[in-house]
C-alpha cells in the first residue's frame, strides 16, 4: 500500500497471439510463462492483488491449477488495457499496473520501484523506458522505441528507430546520443483508465499497432521512468527457443 492507496497488478493474457498462438502457456523451463510472471509479481511488497486477466478457458484452468487468481474477460478486447478496464468496472483499486504476460524475467522489486516512482511523480499514466544498447535492438521492429521531452513525458512511440539521423549511416546512429526502448509496463490511476475507456479508434494505433499512440493522439500524458531493466520479452517462438537454451526451472 502507498499512503493508503490500493494497488492491483494485472497480467493480461490473450491466447490467440497473431505471431505466437498459445503464448501465455508456452513453457519457460518447467513453468507456463504467464504463471512464471504471476509468481514473480506475487513477491511484490506493494500490490494488494495480483490477477491474470484472460480470454481462454485453458489459461484459466492452468492458473487455477497453480493457485493463481485468474479472471475471464471478453474475448473481443484488442489490448491488455481493455481487459484491465473491464476488470476495474467491478473492483475499486486506486492504482492498476499492467505487467505483460510475455515478460517472464521482470522482477517484483523492479515493478515496486516503478510504482513508487510513478506515484511520487503524481503521474496519472506512466511507463518504463530503458536505454537501447545495440544497433540490433534499435532496428528490431519487435522492440518499440520511445522519444520523450525534457520533462520525461513521451512524445511518440514507434517500431521504427526514432529519432532518425538523416545524414549518418545506420551503424553510427547510437553514437550520436541516447535512444530509448519501451518496457511493457503501465501505471494507471482509476481516472486514467476512465479517460482511456472513452477514447475511440486511432489512426496512429492502427498503423503501428501500439495502443499507447491512441492515448497520445487524444491528449493524454504518459510519464516515462528511465530504468535500465534487463528484460527479455517473448514475442515469437524463436525468442522462446533462445530462452530455453539456458537452464531455467
Amino acid at each position: 500500500m502507498i499512503q493508503s492507496k490500493t494497488v492491483c497488478i494485472c497480467i493480461p493474457a490473450r491466447y490467440d497471439s497473431v505471431r505466437f498462438p498459445g503464448k501465455p502457456l508456452a513453457m519457460i523451463g518447467n513453468t507456463p510463462m504467464v504463471i512464471r510472471v504471476a509468481k514473480n509479481m506475487q513477491a511484490s511488497q506493494i500490490a494488494d492483488e495480483v490477477v491474470i486477466l484472460t480470454d481462454h478457458n485453458e489459461i484459466m484452468t492452468v492458473a487455477n491449477d497453480y493457485g493463481v487468481h485468474c479472471v475471464m474477460t471478453d474475448i473481443n478486447h484488442q489490448s491488455g488495457t481493455e481487459r484491465i478496464i473491464e476488470y476495474q468496472q467491478n473492483n475499486n483499486y486506486d492504482i492498476y499496473i499492467n505487467v505483460q504476460g510475455d515478460e517472464p524475467f521482470i522482477k517484483a522489486t523492479e515493478v515496486d520501484h516503478f510504482i513508487k516512482e510513478a506515484f511520487y511523480k503524481k503521474a496519472e499514466l506512466a511507463t518504463i523506458i530503458s536505454k537501447v544498447t545495440t544497433s540490433e535492438e534499435l532496428f528490431d521492429y519487435n522492440i518499440v522505441k520511445c522519444v520523450k521531452n525534457s520533462q520525461n513525458i513521451s512524445m511518440y512511440f514507434s517500431r521504427q528507430a526514432i529519432p532518425a539521423n538523416r545524414d549518418l549511416p545506420y551503424r553510427d546512429w547510437l553514437s550520436t546520443g541516447d535512444y530509448f526502448k519501451h518496457i511493457g509496463l503501465y501505471f494507471y490511476t482509476r481516472s486514467a483508465l476512465n479517460k482511456i475507456a472513452g477514447i475511440g479508434c486511432s489512426i496512429l494505433d492502427k498503423r503501428e499497432n501500439l495502443e499507447q499512440l491512441k492515448w497520445l493522439e487524444n491528449g493524454l500524458n504518459i510519464y516515462c521512468i528511465i530504468d535500465n531493466i534487463d528484460n527479455f520479452s517473448v514475442d515469437t517462438p524463436s525468442d522462446l527457443e533462445k530462452i530455453n537454451k539456458f537452464s531455467i526451472n
